[in-house]
This record gives C-alpha cells, sequence and structure tokens, in this order.
C-alpha cells in the first residue's frame, strides 16, 4: 500500500493564517522529511480564492466552511520547488480543479513540472465543488462536468502526442504516454470519469463503511464501461496520521485500499513531525 502526505500548501491545517513565506518553508520542510523517510508521495491541493461570506459547506469530511484568511499557496508553484529540493518522493495533485485553468495551461504546468522532477508527477483531477469559486473566476459552475471531460481527454492527447487541433503543445510529459492519472469524488459522474479515462480513483475522506458501498458501484460502472475493476487503483485521502493505526490500515486493504493519503496537525510542527516519524516507524 501507497502512502502519501499532504503537504500543506492549503492553509487549512494550521490553526490560524500564517504568513507567506513561513509556509512555503513548511510545505517544503513537509516534503524533504516526507521523501527521507520513505514515503511514496506529496501531495498539494488546489484552492485559488475562498468567498469572505460563504454560502457552500465543504462536502467532505467534516464540513463546514473554508476560512477564507488562510494562506493559499499555488499548487503548480509548490510542486515546481519541491521538484528541486527532493530527488524520488512522487509529486501529487490532489485534485486539480481542471476547470479553473485553460486546459493548455495546465498541460504546461504539469509537463513542465514532470520535467522538473524527471517525471515524478501523479496527476490528480477533480471538477470542483465550490461555486463561489467558480463565480471568482469567471468559469461557468454549471458546465463543469463537460469542461473536465473534455479538458482531460486534451491533457491525454498532447501528453502523448505533442499536438492538438494543429498546434503544438510542448513540452510532452516526461512519463509516457502521460503520468498517473486518478479522478476524485465521490459522485456517480467523477466514479464514470475514473472508469473511461484514469489510472485511479481517490475517494476523499471516505470512512470504511461508505467506501465498501461506494466500491460497489464503482464494480458496476467498470463491468458496465468493459474495464476490469482490479485495473484501477482505489485511494483515500485526507486521513488523520493519528487516526491512521493498524486496524484502520488492515481494514482499508481488505477492501481493495492501493494508496492512502495523510495529512498532518501543520498548526504545531513539531507535533506533525513526530507523528510523521511514528507513521513512518509503522510502515518500515
Amino acid at each position: 500500500m501507497n502512502v502519501g502526505v499532504a503537504i500543506g500548501n492549503l492553509g487549512f491545517a494550521m490553526r490560524e493564517p500564517m504568513e507567506p513565506a513561513a509556509h512555503a518553508d513548511l510545505c517544503c520542510e513537509v516534503a524533504v522529511r516526507v521523501e527521507r523517510l520513505g514515503f511514496h508521495s506529496v501531495w498539494v491541493g488546489d484552492h485559488l480564492t475562498l468567498p469572505r461570506n460563504a454560502r457552500t459547506p465543504y462536502p467532505y469530511g467534516d464540513g463546514g466552511f473554508l476560512n477564507p484568511d488562510c494562506s493559499l499557496l499555488d499548487p503548480f508553484a509548490i510542486h515546481a520547488a519541491v521538484a528541486r529540493i527532493t530527488k524520488r518522493v512522487g509529486l501529487g495533485f490532489g485534485v486539480v480543479v481542471l476547470p479553473y485553468r485553460g486546459p493548455v495551461v495546465t498541460a504546461k504546468l504539469i509537463a513542465t513540472i514532470d520535467a522538473l522532477s524527471c517525471g515524478r508527477v501523479i496527476l490528480g483531477i477533480g471538477a470542483g465543488w465550490l461555486p463561489e469559486e467558480f463565480e471568482a473566476l469567471g468559469v461557468d459552475f454549471a458546465t463543469r462536468a463537460q469542461a473536465t471531460d473534455s479538458g482531460l481527454r486534451y491533457l491525454l492527447e498532447v501528453f502523448e502526442t505533442g499536438d492538438a487541433a494543429g498546434m503544438t503543445v510542448l513540452p510532452r510529459t516526461v512519463q509516457r504516454p502521460h503520468p498517473p492519472v486518478w479522478v476524485g469524488g465521490m459522485g456517480a459522474t467523477a466514479m464514470r470519469r475514473a472508469v473511461e479515462f484514469a489510472d485511479g480513483w481517490d475517494a476523499p475522506y471516505a470512512e470504511p463503511d461508505r467506501l465498501a458501498q461506494a466500491l460497489e458501484r464503482l464494480g458496476g460502472l467498470c463491468v458496465d464501461g468493459g474495464r476490469d475493476p482490479s485495473s484501477l487503483g482505489v485511494a483515500v485521502r485526507g486521513i488523520a496520521a493519528d487516526r491512521l493505526d493498524d486496524h484502520l490500515i488492515a481494514t482499508y486493504a481488505s477492501l481493495g485500499v492501493t494508496d492512502l493519503g495523510v495529512t498532518l496537525p501543520l498548526g504545531d510542527p513539531p507535533k506533525a513531525f513526530d507523528q510523521l516519524d511514528q507513521l513512518a516507524d509503522r510502515f518500515g
């Protein structure tokens, strides 16, 4: 089972807003420690802006509204930096909200970071969930599913061939024909997208009982789509590191989970690093 660690570019794990340079330094320090301890990957999230007066609660985990005063470091910029201070660890995007940027721009960013890292990008894709953020970006929330599907088709084409619609989009990714692609989300549309396009399906914050039910639905979609369910990786991300005991690990393994993603209490770095050390001991 692969274990990845969120490095906190979105400052929700901090107890209070951080000064931006200190926040960036902390993300890089977490990444270096994660690699040194032998974990599989480090992960970043994707938000560009947050509403001061939110209407939409966070749909995962414990819910509630996101703190609009937390520092949001750009995931592409952070992973470009991490690519140059690490050598082995995978660079996971969990997830890129594909409708937020044009697919040409996203393709260029991903291919460049794959080059900087000598082929270590793991590309998580999502459709987004926060209408207020879409409004601020001038992007149509209602058509996000179609935009995600068309954008993902475009990325896969240009990563493999280097051009689309008569235009070159270079460089191609180091990983051939493309980096591993994961689709995140618990809804039927996200599952269908994973079956059609992806190497893996990411079930954020899914407790075992809920995951078991979702995997039954996923298996049915695989049958309908003519895909062997065993060819699709399964990830659960957003698990607090201090919850990941032997029983929970074994339970997820029995369900066929191939990848786990943990979060650290980064508002207290010494505590976070102590939990990271303990987790490394548990996984050997």
